[in-house]
């Protein structure tokens, strides 16, 4: 059993018929029990019927649309086939304000999800919006979808040239394909942000290998037209991905020193963001976040960035490229030095405050137990006399 939800449990049950994989889907371990005999202990054939059984009716209609799928070689068919499913499924294409769903919501088995993933990365670009919405459901894994990085950084060059040889024999057309404007170009690359947002905020299970392609890609394009605002909250987003430091560290290592600079005064200014933040913005912040959260997957976990995450980012980064930032800054017109200096003092700076506010660090106690302070100076060593009998 394999809880996928807070409320029910979901019992999962593969059988492979011939070329197909249906899957088989319990609501609950009441139902699980009363499908077998109580005399005989025998299956309900109208239940586990692999043709005509209840259990895996949405099993049966997901493994329909996925072999009708799967081999359309038209992208355009391929992206709007897959919405129109999983609109239809969530009642979403029926234009009625009731909410009601035509079939519920979809299966989406593991092998489904897997197999859609891999066809999107042989479509490319015309199938992001897609795949976009198949990671929003929250049911996208990276560990099971092993092309799903591949598909989001795939080229778009590259991507337009693969679609034009598989969807023509004329060279002409080919060439023609190949020809992307400028326009369209950073229409496809603002895309491909929105399509990485959602996988940072979706996707649960990014391996630290995957955290730093991303990051890479994303501080390559930063310099380009793409929006800054965007290329922030993405970057926000890798910084507060779970991760094994140990892992996380190795691939680090293969940054450049352009993108290490470029990391360091990106974290730099996220602790001194962190620093002058009063408490009535992180209230705000925390308010805006639960809304967002309301409006996204109730299976998706909140990216909310710290103090302690980018500093921990920060102490790996160093770690990891300490011979090469220690090399890098024995020059005179060193832009890494420039870097190093200003975080470093502003992070002394912090550990002064933090050390001044140890000396009313009762008073501060005092006051958020809602006490009132002394009029009185309190001096620093005083005899109280405590009367615990009278």
């Amino acid at each position: 059993p394999s809880n996928t939800t807070v409320e029910e449990e979901d019992y999962h049950h593969v059988s492979n018929t011939g070329s197909n994989i249906v899957s088989l889907r319990i609501e609950n371990e009441e139902e699980l029990m009363n499908s077998f005999s109580r005399t005989t202990g025998l299956p309900n054939a109208t239940l586990w019927s692999l043709t005509n059984g209840s259990f895996n009716q949405k099993g049966r209609k997901e493994n329909i649309h996925l072999m009708k799928t799967i081999n359309m070689k038209d992208s355009k068919l391929f992206n709007q086939t897959i919405i129109t499913y999983l609109n239809d499924s969530n009642g979403k294409s029926t234009g009625k304000s009731t909410g009601k769903s035509n079939g519920g919501a979809p299966l989406l088995s593991h092998n489904y999800i897997r197999a859609i993933v891999n066809a999107c990365h042989q479509h490319g670009y015309e199938s992001w919006p897609a795949l976009k919405l198949l990671i929003n459901t929250g049911r996208v894994s990276d560990w099971s979808c092993p092309m799903l990085v591949d598909t989001l950084l795939y080229p778009i060059q590259d991507s337009a040239a693969a679609l034009g040889s598989s969807s023509s024999k004329n060279k002409k057309f080919t060439n023609k394909s190949q020809k992307i404007t400028k326009q369209e170009m950073k229409r496809l690359e603002k895309d491909r942000m929105d399509l990485l947002e959602a996988t940072l905020l979706h996707v649960q299970d990014l391996h630290e290998e995957a955290i730093v392609r991303l990051l890479r890609f994303v501080i390559g394009h930063s310099s380009k037209d793409t929006k800054y605002n965007q290329v922030n909250t993405i970057l926000r987003y890798i910084v507060a991905t779970p991760y094994n430091g140990s892992f996380l560290r190795s691939f680090l290592r293969s940054m450049t020193i352009t993108e290490t600079r470029f990391m360091l005064k990106f974290l730099h200014h996220i602790i001194k963001i962190e620093t002058q933040k009063s408490s009535v913005e992180e209230d705000d912040e925390e308010e805006e976040e639960e809304e967002n959260q309301k409006s996204s997957s109730q299976s998706s976990p909140k990216r909310r960035l710290d103090m302690a995450k980018a500093v921990g980012w920060t102490t790996m980064i160093l770690d990891a490229h300490f011979q090469s930032i220690v090399m890098e800054g024995r020059h005179d017109d060193s832009k890494m030095d420039s870097v190093l200096r200003a975080l470093s003092e502003d992070i002394l700076e912090l550990v002064e405050t933090c050390k001044s506010f140890t000396m009313i660090k009762a008073q501060v106690n005092h006051l958020s137990k809602s006490k009132i302070l002394c009029h009185a100076p309190v001096p620093i060593y005083s005899i109280e006399k405590l009367n615990a009998f009278k």
